[in-house]
């Protein structure tokens, strides 16, 4: 359903996994069965988007309730920066890897990468 401010679907499919990551939130694994390209689409397009996830086992009765009452999207990390967040994103990677080493140096290599792998997306300035 798309209602002009929203994009909603409803597409049969199952949790196959669910997993708890470090920061205490929970990864939800879901398996479809084969679709329409136009909700292949919908799913593309939703893609690294922040918004909820409902789960109905009976979709005609309780999706048109879910739907009316969802709040608003609230960010986690709203009160940190993207760099901040970047920094404690890549410290959890240094110690769950095992990395050994200052992690300052682990740090400006990563953030290097980072920006030699934007840099080679733009377009050469003449």
């Amino acid at each position: 359903m798309n209602n002009g401010l929203h994009t909603t679907r409803a597409i049969p499919s199952t949790i196959s996994k669910v997993t708890t990551m470090a920061d205490g939130a929970v990864r939800v694994f879901v398996d479809t069965q084969e679709l329409s390209s136009e909700d292949m689409k919908t799913i593309f397009d939703l893609y690294g988007k922040y918004g909820f996830f409902v789960f109905a086992e009976d979709a005609k009765t309780q999706l048109r309730t879910e739907f009316e009452n969802l709040p608003k999207v609230k960010l986690k990390d709203k009160d940190n920066s993207p760099s901040k967040r970047l920094r404690s994103v890549l410290f959890v990677l240094f110690k769950q890897e095992g990395i050994t080493g200052d992690f300052e140096e682990f740090y400006r290599l990563e953030i290097e990468k980072f920006i030699l792998q934007i840099k080679e997306k733009l377009e050469p300035i003449t």
